[in-house]
């Protein structure tokens, strides 16, 4: 059954950017943008030889009145089931073909993740786009820098942070569409001596329809509406001319009712669901390079409600209630140096601690038994612009608390021909670890190894010097061994 929706958005932008430079549009390039994902330090995106993709601030105001999810499912070899959904849909996020929990989502260059799922992928619902100031989207698997569950790629979504120097600013964006939709975000940000900082609120609910298809056409099926608050703030201090430091916070929360599946209409089920993000980091740079240490938590507090219909319905069970809370520790320190103008290394390690306590009417499980860590050692060694030549030669080492040792690795070499094609290759390795339900829930097997992957990639990419036509043509082939098969069973020890 196909829905369409109709928005109608209206923008209100502070007086310090409404008077602009009118530009003859024939001289204006496109410049060559800067990303950080592919490496974990600044570079043009013309110089990786990774597949990267970027979608920038203003190809996401264009998209003002959409959900990030949209604006997602619609880049080349990404899919994200229930996209096309009512508001507060589960949504999976598929890459190249890899199973859901092996695409790692990021926010700010940090892992986010739900301890307390049953694949620990995060909700990407805790998103807006107006909250957001650009994507990095990197394919191929990336555990080498980023660890567990960067199996097919990782997608790092980056907030919006101050720019500009004026002491305060503002900004508004109001839409309308279908099915009762509305979308509104309001911010304010400054910049004053060595701080900087940036408020944003976004409110988005819609009266929904129903997920649930109706065979018998007679409507009667409720509509599933949608409610959502988020906050986010970030504070920046340059401490000294090499030194800065930045701390982040958002919080979410949303209630969405949902059907029981395709068929069975749901008056009564609902989800409420809260996150709380918080970020502390600092960057310190010096002659050969710079410092950087991350410190990360990561709180998610799921309830789902399903009481018994009234009448009574055939697609009617017993009522059930379950409260699933994660807790995610992340903690990273990394040092890219530059040994000479050719050649550089980057060296840092990671800490994640996870814990879970989940509550339904079925029974309870602690946190002492949901809980695992992992820490990591990396290292990449790189050639940087050599007479056109790129190169990637990195490792990882993780130890888990419950299944032991990972190793990964990664082979990324590059050649570009007069700035304008490149041919590239990729041979990496990549691992998902089993997440807290996969080891210790009542239907867990503390005995599972990770899932590991062998991934093979080549290709040519075509742009001419002022970016303004970009063509990649590439080939990929991706063995995952020791996959992970979650499977509700109908004989004991799975029946309820």
């Amino acid at each position: 059954m196909k829905k369409k929706f109709f928005v109608v958005a209206a923008t209100c932008i502070s007086s310090s950017i409404i008077a602009q430079q009118t530009q003859d549009s024939s001289k204006t390039k496109q410049l060559d943008e800067v990303v950080v994902t592919a490496n974990k330090y600044p570079q043009k995106l013309s110089s990786t030889g990774k597949v990267l993709t970027v979608i920038n601030r203003d190809q996401l105001e264009k998209n003002t009145g959409r959900t990030l999810a949209q604006v997602l499912n619609e880049q080349a070899g990404l899919v994200v089931n229930g996209a096309q959904g009512p508001l507060g849909t589960n949504l999976l996020v598929y890459m190249r073909g890899a199973g859901t929990a092996n695409t790692l989502i990021l926010i700010d260059g940090v892992p986010a993740n739900d301890a307390s799922g049953i694949t620990a992928e995060f909700d990407i619902n805790h998103l807006s786009i107006d909250q957001v100031e650009r994507i990095e989207i990197l394919k191929g698997a990336q555990s080498v820098l980023y660890g567990s569950d960067a199996v097919a790629g990782v997608i790092n979504i980056i907030t919006r942070k101050q720019t500009g120097n004026k002491p305060l600013a503002g900004n508004a964006t109001v839409a309308g569409g279908s099915y009762g939709s509305f979308k509104g975000s309001a911010g304010i940000g400054g910049k004053h001596n060595k701080f900087d900082y940036k408020a944003q609120y976004s409110y988005l609910r819609s009266d929904g329809f129903s997920a649930a298809f109706d065979p018998t056409g007679t409507s009667k099926y409720d509509n599933d509406g949608y409610r959502q608050h988020l906050v986010a703030m970030n504070v920046g201090m340059q401490a000294t001319d090499h030194w800065q430091l930045r701390a982040a916070g958002q919080y979410g929360e949303y209630k969405a009712d949902i059907d029981d599946g395709g068929l069975a209409d749901d008056k009564n089920n609902t989800i409420k669901n809260k996150n709380l993000q918080l970020t502390l980091s600092s960057v310190n740079q010096f002659s050969a390079g710079s410092l950087h240490v991350n410190l990360n938590l990561n709180n998610t507090n799921r309830e789902l409600d399903d009481a018994i219909n009234t009448p009574v319905g055939p697609n009617d069970y017993d009522p059930f209630h379950g409260e699933y809370k994660g807790k995610s520790v992340f903690a990273e320190a990394y040092s890219n140096l530059s040994l000479q103008k050719h050649i550089g290394m980057l060296l840092g390690v990671d800490y994640r601690g996870q814990k879970a306590s989940i509550e339904t009417t079925y029974g309870k499980l602690g946190e002492d038994s949901l809980t695992a860590h992992q820490e990591s050692g990396y290292a990449s060694f790189f050639v940087k612009d050599l007479n056109g030549f790129n190169a990637e030669l990195g490792a990882r080492y993780t130890h888990h608390s419950v299944f032991g040792s990972a190793f990964t690795y990664s082979f990324n070499p590059s050649y570009t021909i007069a700035e304008q094609v490149k041919f590239f290759a990729n041979i990496a390795s990549g691992f998902r670890a089993p997440s807290l339900y996969h080891l210790a829930s009542e239907y867990g097997n503390a005995r599972l190894q990770p899932e590991k992957s062998t991934s093979y990639e080549g290709g040519v990419q075509y742009f001419n010097k002022g970016n303004t036509v970009n063509i990649r043509v590439n080939y990929f082939n991706r063995i995952i061994r020791d996959v992970i098969i979650f499977r509700s069973l109908s004989a004991p020890p799975y029946a309820q």
